[in-house]
């Protein structure tokens, strides 16, 4: 994205990637974002209005029986659609019946539905928005839905912490916010003395590098981050010829292999980063 861009998103959630988009296009750009829940899509609107982000429309919407609309067609220089891979987060934290596991970014409540099952009746997700309409909304949603296995709370847990009733009580901890970065502390006072997983997702590179630098300092291992934006690929056979020294064989001087090769050479969309990393135990951890 660049300045004076149009992008539509959406999957407003919490907010926080529209917050980014709308800092990349600036105020000769603009930002759509929709979302199927009404009163998060309101609460959204209001926050943005109050950001001063007038590059922001915010709407109710559920654009998967209804699209984007028409006064949208042909408008848009890229489009990003939620988080298209929760199972790649759940994944990471190698989540099993029974685990205890915090989230931070309740957002839409969608990964949160996904940690639920992971666990199922047998353990726990502790789950915290710092908005605390939307805390209340998606703890309605998850009491609907019979996931007794949720408990949702309003908590800024960058100014907090997760509360000193889950310190060492965690298997993993997920956290979509901001600057995660500023959470890492938190979540080893969380996690289990005998260590665990850690989980983020973030939208721009420049937050991986500072959470990936505190999860370093703070003696965490296995570091890995892997890119979200799904990207199409052609596979299929290439032939090359072999280097021959005399007299080639017929047949004989060509090399067939399996080539992969992008299908397009530019992919539309606005990118994101899942960062995993394990806690070694307290025994072994070395810290800087």
């Amino acid at each position: 994205l660049k300045p004076g861009d149009v992008v539509i998103e959406s999957g407003t959630g919490s907010g926080s990637l529209t917050h980014s988009l709308a800092r990349a296009v600036q105020k000769s750009g603009h930002v759509y974002t929709f979302d199927f829940h009404e009163d998060r899509a309101r609460l959204a609107a209001e926050e943005f209005s109050s950001h001063g982000l007038s590059q922001v429309t915010c709407q109710h919407r559920d654009v998967v029986q209804n699209g984007f609309g028409e006064d949208l067609h042909n408008k848009a220089d890229a489009v990003f659609l939620d988080l298209p891979h929760p199972w790649l987060a759940v994944e990471s934290l190698e989540l099993k019946p029974g685990d205890v596991v915090i989230e931070s970014g309740t957002g839409s409540g969608s990964l949160t539905h996904s940690l639920a099952r992971a666990v199922q009746k047998l353990g726990h997700v502790y789950t915290f928005d710092f908005h605390e309409d939307r805390a209340r909304l998606a703890a309605e949603e998850f009491s609907s839905h019979g996931l007794s296995q949720v408990t949702c709370q309003h908590r800024d847990v960058v100014q907090n912490g997760f509360g000193e009733d889950l310190h060492n009580k965690a298997d993993a901890v997920f956290l979509d916010l901001p600057h995660p970065w500023l959470a890492v502390e938190s979540a080893v006072k969380s996690l289990k003395p005998t260590g665990g997983r850690f989980c983020s997702f973030s939208p721009c590179i420049e937050q991986v590098q500072r959470t990936c630098e505190s999860l370093r300092n703070l003696g965490f291992v296995d570091i890995n981050t892997y890119e979200c934006l799904q990207k199409e690929f052609s596979v299929g056979f290439r032939n090359l010829p072999i280097a021959e020294f005399g007299e080639p064989e017929d047949g004989k001087n060509r090399h067939k292999f399996v080539s992969v090769t992008p299908a397009t050479p530019t992919t539309q969309g606005h990118t994101g980063y899942i960062t995993s990393a394990t806690l070694p135990p307290e025994a072994v951890r070395l810290t800087s």
